[in-house]
């Protein structure tokens, strides 16, 4: 029986991720969500079976069935993507909680999203931080005054990047994440999310600048490095024996 529930949950998490991908996409192009699916390449209406997440892609072999121009491999990323955080929310994060598997997919679908914005788009969408806001508050409703001070605290420091370097160190949208992940984690978890993002984010840069696929003065979204520490963190808090 739980094999048919994480089955189901598992489809209804790429279906979710087939829609991520629209509405990341829609959303920076400003375009209504609620058109029919197209090719970008021949503005092809889709049918439902060239809908159906991953598996489309497959049988059509990575490209549109019309003009046969080839599809981002960012569809099926994200649809796997998304059920895998669907089914790691009902197995591993909630214990068996049904409000905990609800919060803990909606932060992993907001934090999915801003991972393909920010990467794709160098933008962090206002819908994912408040998202992650709420889920904040849900999570710590019997500590909102502790939750208040520890995401003060980030607010403050990050703003304070953010003023200095004029915005050339990081976005607001970075501020903005930075307000919300502490109302998600602990002073101590937080402090530890802020330096893994750092540490990975200054790697993937050294190796970028090392590989010459950057130059000193390039850009490189912090937002993607930020959702790395966040995430971390939640694992680590909340797959804990309950």
């Amino acid at each position: 029986m739980t094999a048919i529930i994480t089955g189901w949950i598992g489809i209804m998490g790429a279906s979710c991720g087939s829609f991520l991908n629209v509405l990341v996409d829609r959303s920076e192009h400003h375009e209504s969500i609620q058109g029919r699916s197209h090719c970008d390449s021949c503005n092809h209406t889709l049918h439902w079976y060239e809908l159906i997440p991953v598996l489309s892609y497959v049988i059509q072999g990575g490209k549109c069935n019309t003009c046969k121009a080839k599809l981002s491999f960012q569809y099926p990323t994200v649809e796997l993507a998304s059920a895998g955080i669907f089914v790691i929310s009902y197995l591993y994060l909630a214990h068996g909680d049904l409000l905990l598997t609800v919060i803990f997919i909606l932060i992993g679908f907001a934090s999915l999203g801003i991972l393909l914005s920010d990467i794709k788009y160098m933008t962090i969408p206002d819908w994912a931080v408040v998202v992650l806001f709420i889920c904040g508050l849900l999570l710590n409703q019997q500590q909102l005054p502790l939750g208040l001070a520890t995401a003060s605290f980030s607010l403050m420091l990050f703003l304070l990047i953010y003023v200095l370097s004029h915005g050339a160190a990081m976005g607001f949208g970075d501020v903005k994440l930075a307000f919300v992940m502490g109302y998600l984690l602990s002073l101590p978890s937080l402090l530890f999310a802020l330096y893994i993002s750092v540490l990975t984010g200054g790697l993937v840069a050294g190796y970028l600048l090392l590989a010459k696929k950057v130059g000193m003065k390039s850009t490189i979204s912090f937002g993607p490095f930020l959702i790395v520490g966040l995430i971390t963190m939640i694992w680590y808090e909340y797959t804990k024996t309950p």
